[in-house]
């Protein structure tokens, strides 16, 4: 079982949720999903930025199923794992109305723009959309994706000029976020 510390740049942050039973469990599952991935700039494991953003959403007094669906909120997108697949293991953990709440905000933090799906689009256009598309999530979804900006952040400026494109994209989001 997982010991409650995550290791980040050096310091220790302990999860006060770690005696949460249906938390362990969906942390698990985040963790089998994103096994074997790895940040792109920092080469950690990939879970560390999903904890991340499950941590500074109970710092904000998010909701357990917020801390959740942060927990989960690149599976669909980065993983194997299906939006059918989740969605049965989310209501075996959590049962159909906790389920059915965290797979909604999952689902509105997935990108919908991908260059897979619109190929005839170019990045700038793919972001607008993408952006427009986020104004209208819940406000539970949009707290979600404010701190996996924020997070995104801290590595991505490993990058300098990536960073300056990632950045102007992010601020966008963000305007609609907030707009």
């Amino acid at each position: 079982m997982y010991n409650g510390k995550v290791k980040k740049t050096g310091r220790e942050m302990t999860l006060k949720w770690i005696n949460n039973q249906k938390l362990q469990s969906t942390l698990e599952l985040a963790t089998m999903a994103h096994a074997g991935q790895q940040r792109k700039y920092t080469g950690e494991p990939y879970i560390i930025h999903p904890t991340s953003v499950a941590i500074a959403i109970e710092r904000e007094g998010g909701t357990e199923s917020q801390i959740a669906a942060a927990l989960l909120h690149d599976v669909v997108e980065d993983t194997e794992v299906s939006a059918g697949q989740l969605r049965a293991r989310l209501h075996q953990i959590w049962g159909a109305v906790q389920a059915d709440e965290i797979f909604k905000m999952v689902i509105e933090l997935t990108d919908v723009y991908t260059k897979q799906d619109f190929p005839e689009l170019n990045r700038r256009a793919r972001k607008l959309l993408e952006a427009q598309r986020l104004s209208r999530v819940s406000d539970q979804a949009k707290q979600i994706k404010l701190q996996d900006i924020a997070d995104n952040k801290r590595s991505i400026e490993l990058d300098p000029n990536f960073a300056k494109v990632w950045n102007q994209e992010a601020d966008q989001i963000i305007n609609h976020l907030k707009g």
